[in-house]
């Protein structure tokens, strides 16, 4: 289930296949992050269950890619080191045309 913090702005008529810009929030202290665009294949619109539900749905790994938004050498934590839960971050998906 998606999380209400998260935000989906798509634009009518966007395809599955255009891009979209991830941008991760700390709750904390309202601090954005960029996720870096092309690292990685998710970040099309046929991914936004993947930033909202499934496995970039979860602290754990959206600790990961706010910290890699920035130093994109941070390795991953060993297994068991980075508690999970859905409170500490929540996501903006929208199209990178909106976001200028």
């Amino acid at each position: 289930m998606t999380r209400t913090r998260d935000i989906i702005q798509r634009p009518p008529g966007t395809a599955d296949t255009d891009e979209m810009q991830v941008v991760i929030v700390r709750v904390s202290d309202g601090v954005q992050r960029i996720d870096r665009p092309g690292w990685k294949p998710c970040n099309t619109w046929k991914d936004e269950f993947w930033w909202t539900d499934g496995n970039a749905g979860c602290d754990c790994n959206r600790r990961m890619f706010f910290a890699r938004a920035v130093e994109p050498n941070e390795p991953e934590p060993a297994c068991g080191e980075n508690e999970c839960g859905n409170t500490e971050f929540y996501v903006i998906l929208r199209s990178p045309v909106a976001a200028s």
